[in-house]
Formats: C-alpha cells, sequence, structure tokens
C-alpha cells in the first residue's frame, strides 16, 4: 500500500506553490476564470490538522502524476460552506465530469462514470455517503478497485458550476484499496503511520500523529 501523494494544505506563503510532502514537490494554487497563479496566503484558514485552503473559484493543479501509478483510495477533511450544486474533490482535469471525486447538490460523495470499478465511500467514522453541510470539517474517503491513472489532476476544481466551494485539509492519494480499518485510522490520527512510500526506499514512510487544530470544529 503505497501513498503516491499528501497535500496537507498547510500553505500560507506569497507565492502559488502547495507542498506534496511526499516527493517534496510543488502543486500550483490557481484561480478557475483563467488559470492564473495566486498566493495561498490569501486563502489560508485554520484546518482540521493545522492549516487548510479554502477553496471560492480556484483550484490546486497538481500536474502530472502519471509515473506514480494509479489513484484507488482518496482520503481527505471537508467544510462545506453551504454553496449549491456538486462540489468537486479530485478530477483529472478542471472540465472533466467524468472522473472526479465530488459531493453532490444533495450532499452525498459519488464519483464520475469514469471510476468503473466497485468504489466504497467513508464518511466520518462510517461506511456511508451522506456528507453534512454544518460548517464543519469532516473526514471524507472512498476506494475503487480498478482507480484511475491520470495524466494530470486536480484539486477542487469542476467547469466553474461545479468545484468545491467550501475548506480542504490533508488530501491524500493511494494507490492501493484501503480497508476499513485503515480509513478508520486516518480519520482518528489525522496522519499515515502504516502507509510505504514508493519514494522511500526501503524504510517505511511515517508521518507523526497529530493533534488536531484547537479551532477546529470537530
Amino acid at each position: 500500500m503505497t501513498l503516491i501523494a499528501d497535500y496537507k494544505l498547510n500553505d500560507n506563503a506569497a507565492n502559488s506553490n502547495v507542498l506534496d510532502s511526499v516527493l517534496n514537490t510543488n502543486a500550483t494554487l490557481r484561480q478557475l476564470v483563467d488559470d492564473a497563479a495566486i498566493n495561498t496566503a490569501d486563502h489560508s484558514v485554520a484546518g482540521k490538522i493545522d492549516n487548510a485552503l479554502t477553496m471560492t473559484e480556484n483550484y490546486v493543479d497538481i500536474g502530472d502524476i502519471s509515473s506514480r501509478g494509479s489513484v484507488k483510495s482518496i482520503a481527505a477533511w471537508i467544510k462545506l460552506s453551504g454553496s449549491a450544486g456538486p462540489r468537486v474533490i479530485f478530477a483529472t482535469v478542471k472540465v472533466d465530469g467524468n472522473t472526479t471525486l465530488f459531493v453532490s447538490s444533495s450532499e452525498v460523495l459519488t464519483v464520475g462514470s469514469s471510476w468503473t470499478g466497485t468504489t466504497v465511500f467513508y464518511v466520518d467514522n462510517a461506511v456511508t455517503t451522506a456528507v453534512p453541510d454544518d460548517n464543519k470539517y469532516h473526514f471524507v474517503g472512498m476506494t475503487n478497485t480498478v482507480g484511475l491513472s491520470p495524466t494530470t489532476a486536480v484539486l477542487s476544481s469542476g467547469n466553474g458550476a461545479v468545484d468545491f466551494v467550501g475548506d480542504l485539509d490533508n488530501v491524500m492519494l493511494f494507490d492501493s484499496v484501503l480497508s476499513a480499518t485503515q480509513m478508520r485510522s486516518l480519520h482518528r490520527d489525522g496522519a499515515v503511520p502504516f502507509f510505504r512510500s514508493r519514494y522511500s526506499g526501503n524504510s517505511a514512510f511515517r508521518l507523526p500523529r497529530r493533534r488536531f487544530s484547537p479551532n477546529s470544529s470537530f
């Protein structure tokens, strides 16, 4: 089981860099209307674990991740802000609704038609699809037995009408189907102590257990 990308979204600087802590490389925060790079400092907010990025007409451009393998599991902390319409968490390109993991207009976690395998959804500590729109952070996760192998990927982007509106924190991509026990561990600990990174040689890839931010609303 491999963690192939980990965006903690703690970025808060006068630049557009969004750090992937697995490869220590940067994605780019962009505004949706014209794809221009924008400063993370203008979108940094208190997160579930340290900071988060608030997403309103902006997205994280991950770029080419084809060399990392297929994406079969995704986990994140999200806070919905009462916006109507679908809200995209992950997609391969910013206008492709078929590859998305998103929260529907009825607050249901779902995926687009390109996810052809068997999909299981997790919200907080349960196997379910219902995501509360209550201005609080909630853990969401999904696994898919086939997965996607995207050339490019984005967080929080749709076609303008379905981009994510709210706050995103600690988005993690895996190349394997996580078990319910592993999803519960991510929900409980906010870290991934049991995963090995394909980029860490023979050493186990371990993140320290993090304390939740005192101003989070869990």
